[in-house]
Protein backbone atom coordinates (compact mmCIF):
# COMPACT_ATOMS: atom_id res chain seq x y z
CA UNK A 1 0.00 0.00 0.00
CA UNK A 2 1.55 3.14 -1.04
CA UNK A 3 0.92 6.35 1.58
CA UNK A 4 0.42 9.44 -0.78
CA UNK A 5 0.37 12.90 1.31
CA UNK A 6 -1.28 15.52 -1.66
CA UNK A 7 -1.02 19.08 -1.32
CA UNK A 8 -4.27 20.55 -0.42
CA UNK A 9 -5.78 23.91 -1.24
CA UNK A 10 -8.77 25.51 -2.41
CA UNK A 11 -8.90 29.80 -2.64
CA UNK A 12 -12.57 29.51 -2.32
CA UNK A 13 -12.61 27.82 1.12
CA UNK A 14 -11.33 28.99 4.44
CA UNK A 15 -9.32 26.50 5.37
CA UNK A 16 -5.64 27.23 4.41
CA UNK A 17 -3.22 24.68 2.68
CA UNK A 18 -3.00 21.55 4.05
CA UNK A 19 -1.59 17.74 3.37
CA UNK A 20 -4.46 14.91 2.62
CA UNK A 21 -3.04 11.60 2.86
CA UNK A 22 -4.51 8.89 0.82
CA UNK A 23 -3.98 4.76 0.97
CA UNK A 24 -3.24 3.84 -2.67
CA UNK A 25 -3.19 0.07 -3.39
CA UNK A 26 -0.34 -0.17 -6.02
CA UNK A 27 -0.68 -3.58 -7.74
CA UNK A 28 2.45 -5.70 -7.02
CA UNK A 29 4.90 -5.62 -9.33
CA UNK A 30 3.12 -2.62 -11.60
CA UNK A 31 4.56 0.61 -13.01
CA UNK A 32 2.17 3.14 -11.85
CA UNK A 33 3.48 6.76 -12.41
CA UNK A 34 2.14 9.53 -10.44
CA UNK A 35 -0.59 10.53 -12.76
CA UNK A 36 -1.84 6.91 -12.88
CA UNK A 37 -1.83 7.32 -8.37
CA UNK A 38 -3.65 10.92 -8.95
CA UNK A 39 -6.14 9.49 -11.26
CA UNK A 40 -6.70 6.43 -9.00
CA UNK A 41 -7.67 9.40 -6.17
CA UNK A 42 -9.85 10.89 -8.26
CA UNK A 43 -11.96 8.32 -9.80
CA UNK A 44 -11.99 6.42 -5.87
CA UNK A 45 -11.14 8.50 -3.21
CA UNK A 46 -11.81 11.83 -3.60
CA UNK A 47 -13.73 13.44 -6.80
CA UNK A 48 -12.58 17.09 -5.88
CA UNK A 49 -8.67 16.88 -5.94
CA UNK A 50 -6.94 19.60 -8.11
CA UNK A 51 -4.24 18.20 -10.77
CA UNK A 52 -3.33 18.38 -14.62
CA UNK A 53 -4.40 15.78 -16.68
CA UNK A 54 -5.03 15.61 -19.80
CA UNK A 55 -5.78 13.36 -23.28
CA UNK A 56 -2.34 13.35 -24.27
CA UNK A 57 0.09 12.55 -20.97
CA UNK A 58 1.93 9.96 -20.93
CA UNK A 59 4.13 11.08 -22.93
CA UNK A 60 6.50 13.54 -20.69
CA UNK A 61 5.65 15.99 -23.87
CA UNK A 62 4.08 18.97 -22.71
CA UNK A 63 5.56 19.17 -19.18
CA UNK A 64 1.99 21.20 -17.97
CA UNK A 65 2.01 18.17 -15.46
CA UNK A 66 5.21 19.23 -13.22
CA UNK A 67 4.85 19.00 -9.40
CA UNK A 68 7.16 18.16 -6.85
CA UNK A 69 7.27 14.51 -5.67
CA UNK A 70 9.19 14.10 -2.78
CA UNK A 71 10.60 17.65 -2.74
CA UNK A 72 11.61 17.29 -6.42
CA UNK A 73 10.31 19.03 -10.00
CA UNK A 74 8.84 15.96 -11.96
CA UNK A 75 6.72 15.07 -14.26
CA UNK A 76 3.39 13.47 -13.15
CA UNK A 77 2.92 11.41 -16.29
CA UNK A 78 6.50 9.10 -16.19
CA UNK A 79 7.46 8.99 -13.00
CA UNK A 80 6.99 5.71 -11.72
CA UNK A 81 6.09 5.64 -7.66
CA UNK A 82 6.81 2.79 -5.57
CA UNK A 83 4.68 0.08 -4.60
CA UNK A 84 4.67 0.97 -0.88
CA UNK A 85 5.88 3.94 1.32
CA UNK A 86 5.17 7.05 1.13
CA UNK A 87 5.09 9.77 -1.77
CA UNK A 88 4.37 13.45 -1.19
CA UNK A 89 3.18 15.50 -4.33
CA UNK A 90 3.12 19.20 -3.99
CA UNK A 91 2.93 22.26 -6.31
CA UNK A 92 5.52 24.00 -8.15
CA UNK A 93 7.33 26.15 -5.56
CA UNK A 94 7.34 29.99 -6.73
CA UNK A 95 4.15 29.99 -8.23
CA UNK A 96 0.36 30.53 -7.50
CA UNK A 97 -1.94 27.94 -6.60
CA UNK A 98 -5.10 27.29 -8.62
CA UNK A 99 -6.49 24.55 -6.75
CA UNK A 100 -4.35 21.81 -5.12
CA UNK A 101 -1.77 21.10 -7.66
CA UNK A 102 -2.37 23.28 -10.38
CA UNK A 103 -0.69 26.32 -10.65
CA UNK A 104 -0.10 29.44 -12.50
Amino acid sequence: MLQVKVHRYDPSARSGAHFDTFAVPVPKGAQWTVMDVLEYIRINLDSSIGYYAHSICDHGVCARCTLRVNGENRLACITEVPEGGETVLEPLAKRTVIKDLVVR
